[in-house]
C-alpha cells in the first residue's frame, strides 16, 4: 500500500486542532516519494508547535513509520 503516501497534506501551527493550522503550500510537497524505503524531504516555511500529516484522499489512511520535523532556523525556548 505504498501508494497511500503519494497524496498527503502537511499542516503546521500552534493549535492542537489541525484544521486551525496552515497547510504547507501543495507545490512544495513532493508528487512522488523515493522508492523503498519511501521518504521525502521538502521545505515548508511555516512555524508552529504542531505538525500534522494527513491523507487528502477521503476515507484513506496514511501509514507512517517515522516522521521527523526540523527547524530551519534558531527557535527560542518557551
Amino acid at each position: 500500500c505504498e501508494w497511500r503516501l503519494d497524496l498527503f497534506e502537511v499542516y503546521v501551527g500552534d493549535s492542537p486542532n489541525w484544521q486551525e493550522n496552515t497547510r504547507c503550500p501543495p507545490e512544495l510537497l513532493p508528487t512522488t516519494l523515493v522508492p523503498a524505503p519511501r521518504w521525502a524531504e521538502f521545505p515548508c516555511a511555516l512555524t508552529g508547535r504542531y505538525v500534522t500529516v494527513r491523507s487528502n484522499m477521503a476515507g484513506e489512511r496514511i501509514h507512517v513509520c517515522e516522521f521527523q520535523a526540523f527547524a530551519a532556523n534558531f527557535c527560542p525556548s518557551r
